[in-house]
């Protein structure tokens, strides 16, 4: 196994690439591991943006936030929720304590998608 691990990374190595020999090989290793045959993830992944009701609506320029990142544009916010399942949180408005974490999920149809993207352009 690491005979392969180590014969992909060297393939891949080029002088342009700044990362090291070990960390060529551990992203092979991820590769491998995460892909699937027609080379896409098979590992689902969640990043939680929590964005104003007026701000998805295009109603507020009121920052979004990117959980473990910070705030973000309004434009940001809403390009992540346009190609998203989204899930409800309920807030108190006035401290943005979390209320309510909603079980059931949403996933806004393609034609709605696009026109969100292209009416936000």
């Amino acid at each position: 196994c690491y005979e392969r691990v180590d014969a992909i990374a060297r393939s891949v190595r080029n002088p342009k690439d700044v990362r090291t020999l070990d960390q060529i090989r551990a992203d092979v290793v991820a590769d491998l591991i995460l892909a699937t045959p027609d080379k896409t993830s098979s590992v689902k992944t969640e990043v939680y943006v929590t964005i104003s009701a007026a701000t998805l609506m295009g109603l507020s320029e009121q920052p979004g936030e990117l959980a473990g990142y910070g705030p973000i544009s309004a434009d940001m916010a809403r390009e992540l929720a346009a190609d998203a399942t989204w899930r409800r949180l309920l807030t108190e408005p006035t401290s943005g304590e979390p209320l309510e974490f909603g079980t059931t999920t949403y996933r806004p149809p393609a034609a709605l998608r696009r026109f969100v993207w292209t009416r936000d352009r």
